[in-house]
This record gives structure tokens, C-alpha cells and sequence, in this order.
């Protein structure tokens, strides 16, 4: 097996493990949508599985077609330079490809990436994810993205002009008329993450159908117990990283009316999900 697209350390742990062979495993797969408690699941896995090496990869980012000039090319240039720093490779095809000649079963693959994005073939893909009511998602992204603006030095600020822009800059509605005008389908994230593009005529049972494990925000401890049952591995009260002010109350009934109307298709997803998850 070729392994010349592999980081030298990627390369070691393939020697210490002697896995040049082809073999039969499953990897669990972290689904980790933005503002939909990634931070907690990770630890979660982290905890639970302390043998477990973790490969961490993000997608570009939903939206990235949306980008123009500068803005897409100093996003291009992180993508790629996390590429490089987290698994040692230049392409995202290369990248799953050490993945797959890597991992071992129960490893770990985490990140902001989509299910579209996920290339494995030699390893079974035990995919994981929580969602969030897509109201509370969408705020607490805009309040978390206008901290990010807010922080970076005066001369920073002045060459930004993208979405990280309009939400240090913008009311919340504003911050809706932005994603509006410039063709961000951020009414659909939850779904985008988490059963990708295709048309599919049932995508919350589609989710239920294709995980390995589903859960909520809003209900954790069912999440937890399922993890439990499924996994016969402890799971521990592990929720981090709220963006401070991001409980969604803080919206004026105008905003959330807008924000509902924004995020319909989501919000469709989501309530059938939770139905589907109180009924298993």
C-alpha cells in the first residue's frame, strides 16, 4: 500500500500498529456542526475512548462558494494550512486516503465537515452528530461570529467585508439581510451537514437510517444514555464552549419571526428528527 501521501507521523503510527495489511474496522465519524455542541461531543469521544488516536479535518465550509477575492483566497489558505497541520497532506483526497490506511477500529475522525465530504473506503464509517434547534444555531452562530470580528486588532477590520463582517457590523436582521442577498443557504446549515445535497424524500429518517448515533442540545442527557447503551462506555456530563449571550430569548419577536422564516427548511428537519428520536 502506497503511503507517500502520508505525514511522517501518520507514518509511525501505521509501523507501531503493523496494519500494512488490509483489514476489516469501523471508525467513529464526528459530524461536528457549528454551534451544535461540537466542543461537547468531541470531549465526550475523547473521554470514552482514551485509546483512541483522533484525526481532526474540516471541510471548507458551508458557503465557501459563495466567497470572492481576498476573502476566498485567505480562506482557501487556512483550509489548506490546517490540511497540512492537522494530517500532514495537501488535498482533502489525500487526507481521507491516510485516514483510511491509518485508523485503526474505534479511532476517531472529528471535524466541521459535511457528509458529502466524508471519503472512506477501507474503513466503516460510524457516523455521529447532534443538532440544535436552528433558531437558537443561527443566533448563537451570529453572536459568535460578531465576537470573532469584534476581537481582531482595528487594522484587521478594515479589509474584512464577508460574513464575519456583516455580523461585527450588522444587527442580528441585518446580519439575515446579508446572508440573504448574497446567496447563503444558511436557512438549510443542518441539514447541508448533516445528509448533504442530495434530494432525498425523507432526510430525517435518512439520518436516523444512516447514523450510528443521533442526539439533541436540548436533550443531552437522552443522547448520553443512548451513547451508554450503544457503546457500553461511560458518558459524562461534558457540555463546553456556549458563546456567552447566545440564549436565543435575547431576539426581539420581530428577529425570531424572521429567523424562523429563514431557517424553515431546518427547522422542518429538525422537529422530525426529535420525533423520530422520542418514538426509537
Amino acid at each position: 500500500m502506497a503511503l507517500s501521501i502520508a505525514s511522517l507521523s501518520h507514518q509511525r503510527i501505521l509501523e507501531e500498529r503493523n496494519e500494512f495489511q488490509v483489514v476489516e474496522k469501523s471508525v467513529f465519524v464526528l459530524v461536528r456542526v457549528p454551534k451544535c455542541g461540537s466542543t461537547t461531543l468531541s470531549t465526550l469521544f475523547r473521554e470514552a475512548y482514551p485509546e483512541a488516536h483522533h484525526f481532526v479535518i474540516n471541510g471548507r465550509g458551508f458557503g465557501y462558494e459563495q466567497l470572492t477575492g481576498i476573502e476566498k483566497w485567505r480562506e482557501t489558505r487556512k483550509f489548506h494550512r490546517k490540511l497540512r497541520k492537522e494530517i500532514g497532506c495537501r488535498t482533502p483526497e489525500a487526507a481521507w486516503e491516510t485516514i483510511d490506511a491509518t485508523s485503526r477500529q474505534d479511532d476517531i475522525v472529528r471535524g466541521h465537515f459535511s457528509y458529502d465530504e466524508v471519503k472512506l473506503r477501507e474503513a466503516a464509517a460510524k457516523f455521529v452528530t447532534l443538532l440544535r434547534d436552528p433558531v437558537a444555531r443561527l443566533y448563537s452562530d451570529y453572536r459568535y461570529t460578531r465576537q470573532g470580528f469584534l476581537n481582531k486588532p482595528f487594522t484587521s477590520k478594515l479589509y474584512h467585508s464577508g460574513r464575519q463582517a456583516a455580523a461585527g457590523r450588522y444587527s442580528f436582521e441585518g446580519y439575515l439581510d446579508f446572508l440573504e442577498e448574497r446567496g447563503f443557504r444558511y436557512g438549510e446549515f443542518l441539514t447541508h451537514y448533516t445528509v448533504g445535497n442530495a434530494d432525498r424524500s425523507d432526510p430525517a429518517q435518512f439520518l436516523l437510517d444512516t447514523y450510528y448515533l443521533v442526539g439533541t442540545v436540548e436533550n443531552l442527557s437522552a443522547f448520553r444514555a443512548r451513547f451508554e447503551e450503544k457503546t457500553g462506555r461511560p458518558a459524562r456530563d461534558t457540555r463546553q464552549n456556549v458563546t456567552q449571550g447566545d440564549a436565543p430569548a435575547e431576539m426581539s419577536a420581530a428577529a425570531r419571526q424572521r429567523a424562523e422564516g429563514f431557517c424553515a427548511q431546518d427547522i422542518e428537519f429538525y422537529h422530525a428528527v426529535t420525533r423520530l428520536l422520542a418514538h426509537n
